[in-house]
């Protein structure tokens, strides 16, 4: 059942595969044993969950993917410096592994990826504030 998960991951952009495929094998493998204990019809519906939700999942990732790529574009006609780029996806990134951990019930994983987006968010509000010259 695990390769058959494997094989419906690849429904989702590339990106997000890299970045999560690994743990949400690993978070599927762990449920699948604990809903297996649990007698074979709860085995079934926990099958039909998850297939129905890497089917939603995947469908929502593509869309927040295709969405970002048209909004990518140059806010303004300063360049930005490497580290403010990097800040950039960086939050988009814990923004992605915040939404993962509270989809999963990892809240104090939520926390932290939380508290670092937070740090991240300040020091770009900080650049773009220096730019206009209100520092």
């Amino acid at each position: 059942m695990l390769r058959a998960y494997g094989l419906l991951l690849r429904l989702y952009p590339k990106t997000h595969r890299e970045t999560f495929g690994l743990e949400m094998k690993d978070v599927f493998r762990q449920a699948a044993e604990e809903e297996r204990s649990h007698g074979g019809y709860a085995y079934l519906r926990f099958l039909a969950r998850e297939a129905a939700g890497l089917l939603l999942g995947s469908g929502s990732q593509w869309a927040r993917t295709l969405q970002s790529e048209a909004e990518a574009e140059p806010e303004c006609d300063r360049e930005v410096p490497p580290e403010i780029g990097a800040l950039r996806l960086h939050i988009a990134l814990n923004v992605r592994r915040m939404e993962y951990a509270i989809a999963h019930h990892q809240f104090p994983q939520a926390r932290l990826y939380s508290e670092i987006d937070r740090q991240h968010r300040a020091r770009l509000e900080q650049w773009w504030r220096e730019q206009r010259g209100e520092l």
